[in-house]
């Protein structure tokens, strides 16, 4: 499964257009197959802040600066 948004750049104020890959479990059963699209930022979970919200930083590709956002979401990332 996949989530994806965009954010602007703090920095360049550039649009940032990313997916982030939600971790599977082998214990579940079933594992689906994701393609990565290369043309888009990866970025890293950095925090759980509570139960729905989550800490994620991203690197621009025009000017290397390092984006911190939120996402929240109801299943767990």
């Amino acid at each position: 499964m996949k989530i994806n948004g965009n954010i602007e750049c703090e920095k360049c104020k550039s649009k940032i257009e990313w997916e982030y890959l939600v971790p599977q479990h082998i214990s579940s059963g079933i594992i689906d197959v994701e393609m990565i699209n290369n043309r888009l930022a990866h970025p890293t979970k950095i925090e759980k802040k509570d139960d729905a919200t989550y800490v994620f930083k991203v690197r621009c590709k025009k000017c290397d600066a390092i984006n911190f956002f939120e996402i929240k979401s109801k299943i767990h990332l």
